[in-house]
């Protein structure tokens, strides 16, 4: 089947979808309907649109340009799945440090799942596509506010407790700001990119103020864990610049149809960044129960 009958459904001429056959074939950039093209440095081998979620879902175990933003993130969520299961088998801890474990975990398999299901199903229709990008933008709500909490318990313990409380507050009103932000149609809308780009930044980057206060207090057998949580920031922030820059695409145009693009790289990024999160809220764990 050629590329242009692989193309034929996607969109008739009012803008209904029309029946997409079975074996369909993917297409260049150029042959993408509009709301579909987002990385003009990507040439070929991109998914047409596809009017039905089980020609999506099934669309992961062909290749494609999403095929690495799919696997990336998919594999992520079932790694957190495995880290928590093993992690809850063979730990015996108390009500509340199951909870804060707990918290960390609905954050990192949230980004994870939300990503990966917003890849796969972009491709189904207009309206499908932004309420996922949208979804997407809440499981990333959720993994920042989500590696917070836990994170500020163990660092403000005790004798700093009311520290962890304010933080946590302030924490948690960015994340309703940017969970209203992320829901809301309106708010996807050019003129509040603006707006967008403030809540996300501000959020994203209020943890630098409780990290400087968390290592001026900081007990010295409690840096190398506040060092991994400087690792895991520095690793969002390098993953970021690289999809914002859309490197190495942007220099390899057309060469980077399925892999290594700037999207893919990212969501790597990412998943190494939770990670070692993860490590370190286990080690302050630890070091809180006097276990090491």
């Amino acid at each position: 089947m050629d590329q242009s009958a692989g193309m034929k459904n996607r969109i008739s001429a009012k803008g209904k979808f029309q029946r997409t056959s079975k074996n369909w074939s993917t297409c260049d950039y150029n042959q993408l309907p509009k709301w579909l093209q987002d990385n003009d440095y990507l040439h070929k081998r991109h998914r047409p649109a596809l009017a039905s979620y089980t020609q999506c879902f099934g669309s992961i175990f062909r290749l494609h340009t999403e095929t690495g933003n799919i696997m990336t993130h998919l594999i992520g969520f079932v790694l957190f799945m495995v880290i928590a299961a093993t992690f809850f088998t063979e730990n015996e801890l108390k009500l509340f440090d199951n909870l804060m474990i707990g918290i960390y975990f609905c954050g990192a398999l949230s980004c994870h799942l939300l990503s990966t299901v917003y890849h796969t199903c972009k491709c189904h229709s207009p309206n499908a596509s932004q309420l996922f990008h949208r979804l997407d933008y809440c499981g990333i709500s959720m993994q920042i506010i989500c590696s917070m909490i836990p994170a500020f318990y163990y660092g403000f313990h005790h004798k700093y407790i009311e520290w962890f409380y304010l933080y946590c507050s302030i924490g948690l009103i960015l994340f309703a700001a940017a969970f209203i932000i992320s829901i809301k149609p309106q708010f996807g809308t050019p003129a509040y990119r603006p707006l967008r780009a403030a809540v996300f930044l501000t959020f994203g980057l209020s943890n630098i103020i409780p990290g400087i206060h968390l290592y001026m207090i900081a007990e010295p057998a409690f840096l190398y864990p506040l060092y991994l949580v400087v690792l895991q920031g520095s690793l969002y922030v390098v993953g970021a610049v690289i999809y914002a820059l859309r490197v190495p695409e942007k220099y390899y145009a057309g060469k980077c149809d399925l892999w290594p693009q700037s999207h893919q790289i990212f969501h790597i990024f990412v998943t190494v960044a939770a990670v070692v999160h993860f490590t370190s809220i286990y080690r302050m764990i630890q070091l809180r129960q006097n276990v090491v």
